[in-house]
């Protein structure tokens, strides 16, 4: 009787050792066929991704990113702004400026040369205007008839201050102005919030004192963005006090309704990003700005 409940014991063991090593080579052969898995997909993400342009303008939010506006110029070397301003290049702000009936900074202007465009204003007389690209949906851009006049008026470049979220494609927009010469606009992307991008390349304009063009400031509706970059430009090139730019940009809403961070960025300016190197001289600042 005891020998055979040892035999029971020792068969009953072989057929559970049995079963456990059988298991174990499952789990094993299930474990090979999820690493081979992960692998493959691996090989074929890194894959796609190579195949793959990076993403350039992407709708997620990088505000602590720098966007660089690319130099439309030949020449890019540092120019000082010349203390005895060149007549021509000034006499050519002015007749824009008059063509558009010397609206002023502080109030918007209709024109059907500049259909498409909403909320026009004039920042830096015949040099520097704000808009917006309207629309329905935030972080539109231009419609094709709004770029096509600035074009056709001779703008220069419009840049979206909205940031990384802006829909805009950034890029050339040929057209044939009104005397039938050929023209380029270079639509750009900047972020309002960080005016170096922008302050440099009107800098740079003033330095040559040439003109191709004007440029226009955008965003939205043509108020809270485009008003805090406007009110930059006329604190570093224009003397603006920090109460004059707050002003200016309360004064040019359209609507009522406000954020008082736009308040705290123009308070903040002159310590985060005024440059006596963009200072302009007394005679420069007196034919570039408004009266």
């Amino acid at each position: 009787m005891s020998r055979q409940i040892v035999l029971l014991f020792y068969v009953l063991s072989l057929v559970l050792l049995s079963g456990f090593a059988k298991s174990k080579r499952v789990i094993e052969r299930a474990g090979d066929r999820f690493r081979s898995s992960r692998s493959n997909e691996s090989s074929s993400e890194n894959s796609r991704r190579s195949a793959s342009p990076p993403c350039s303008n992407c709708n997620a939010d990088r505000e602590n990113e720098e966007i660089k506006i690319p130099d439309r110029e030949a020449d890019t070397g540092e120019t000082p702004i010349p203390s005895e301003p060149r007549g021509d290049f000034f006499e050519s702000l002015q007749r824009r400026s008059q063509s558009y009936g010397n609206p002023g900074v502080n109030k918007s202007f209709k024109t059907s040369r500049l259909s498409g465009v909403n909320n026009v204003r004039e920042v830096l007389p015949g040099f520097i205007y704000r808009g917006g690209s309207g629309g329905k949906e935030d972080y539109q851009s231009f419609s094709y008839e709004a770029l096509q006049n600035l074009c056709k008026e001779g703008f220069s470049q419009a840049i979206d201050v909205r940031g990384t979220k802006s829909k805009v494609k950034p890029g050339p927009i040929h057209c044939k102005k009104a005397d039938g010469s050929s023209h380029t606009l270079y639509y750009d992307v900047a972020i309002f919030s960080r005016p170096d991008a922008y302050l440099d390349l009107i800098h740079k304009r003033l330095s040559s004192q040439k003109d191709p063009g004007p440029i226009m400031l955008h965003c939205t509706g043509g108020e809270h963005r485009s008003g805090y970059a406007s009110a930059a430009v006329l604190m570093q090139f224009c003397g603006y006090s920090t109460g004059q730019a707050q002003q200016y940009w309360l004064k040019n809403r359209i609507h009522d309704n406000w954020d008082s961070s736009f308040m705290e960025k123009i308070r903040d300016f002159p310590r985060n990003h005024y440059k006596d190197s963009r200072q302009l001289s007394p005679e420069v600042r007196q034919k570039v700005c408004p009266q």
